[in-house]
């Protein structure tokens, strides 16, 4: 194909599939296009000068390919799949644009010093968006897998480790030492304690985990990004403590943390949820269908005890 093709203003949807042009060629996209599909075309220049109306873009590409339109050019809020190309990274500076699926609004929160929890994979989305819009370094801490896994061993649970294994472990090794003060000297968070000796390690994993969320929020007064997606489809089984649909899983005891603390002001100054990228209100996640099932121990413990007739 030798040129590509002039197309009517009230086209609203349009493919461009395998196309191969002699030469490099634009297309002037119609005013009025709502949807974009450009799959594997050779010689075809990405467009750079969208539409307002458009509203989800995806481009693949066999071999890969650069991207360089201006995050201004970006309609609002479009949605943006791409495969094998590399898209100008001041776009990921928009926070209402979503890229493979993700906003790039709680990457773009996210402050030096802060961490991320939640399930794996949706936290590690954000994790690498952090990354992709420069908010932090390969070596700093993120999330907090990497503070605990330097500060205690699950395969040594008796001890904690050395102050010099703590500094040549964490790019900020005092942040390191803190934790491992906190966790030692905490009646329900010191792992080594005797008392705890019969738990398992992933019961011991989770107390740290829970002295992670009260370290960064009560002591350290930072950030905490808490990535909600998948468990906000199961808060029943969370707050019911149900064995599947993440209901005992190490994130749901987190969660069940922050909801037992949710009235403090440290939790609500200092924990942002994260879905889909985006960030949620409190609001949005405590006031889901399930949180009334859920009755904490401290609550139970305090029930007054009915006196006998």
């Amino acid at each position: 194909m030798s040129t590509c093709p002039s197309l009517p203003k009230s086209v609203e949807s349009l493919n461009l599939e395998l196309l191969d042009f002699d030469t490099p060629q634009s297309c002037n996209l119609p005013e009025n296009l709502k949807s974009l599909n450009i799959w594997n075309c050779t010689n075809l220049v990405l467009p750079t000068k969208l539409p307002g109306t458009l509203m989800d873009i995806n481009i693949h590409s066999q071999a890969y390919d650069n991207w360089s339109v201006e995050p201004e050019e970006l309609p609002p809020g479009v949605r943006i799949h791409t495969a094998r190309i590399n898209i100008n990274p001041r776009c990921y500076t928009r926070p209402d644009v979503s890229f493979n699926g993700l906003s790039m609004e709680s990457s773009l929160s996210f402050k030096s010093g802060d961490i991320l929890y939640g399930l794996h994979s949706p936290r590690n989305k954000v994790y690498n968006g952090i990354h992709t819009v420069g908010g932090a370094t390969r070596n700093e801490i993120i999330i907090q897998n990497t503070l605990t896994n330097a500060v205690w061993d699950r395969y040594s649970p008796e001890k904690y480790s050395s102050d010099a294994v703590i500094k040549r472990t964490l790019s900020d090794p005092e942040r390191g030492l803190s934790f491992k003060e906190f966790l030692a000297t905490h009646p329900r968070y010191d792992v080594t304690s005797e008392q705890f000796s019969t738990l398992s390690a992933t019961d011991k994993w989770t107390k740290t985990s829970k002295a992670g969320l009260e370290f960064q929020t009560k002591v350290r007064q930072r950030g905490v990004i808490f990535c909600v997606d998948k468990l906000i489809d199961s808060i029943p089984e969370i707050a019911t403590k149900d064995d599947e649909n993440h209901g005992d899983a190490i994130t749901a005891h987190e969660l069940r943390w922050i909801y037992r603390h949710r009235h403090e002001e440290s939790i609500k100054k200092n924990v942002s949820f994260s879905l889909g990228g985006r960030l949620v209100s409190h609001d949005t996640v405590f006031s889901l269908r399930g949180w009334d099932l859920y009755h904490p121990k401290s609550e139970q413990r305090a029930q007054p005890i009915p006196l006998a007739v």
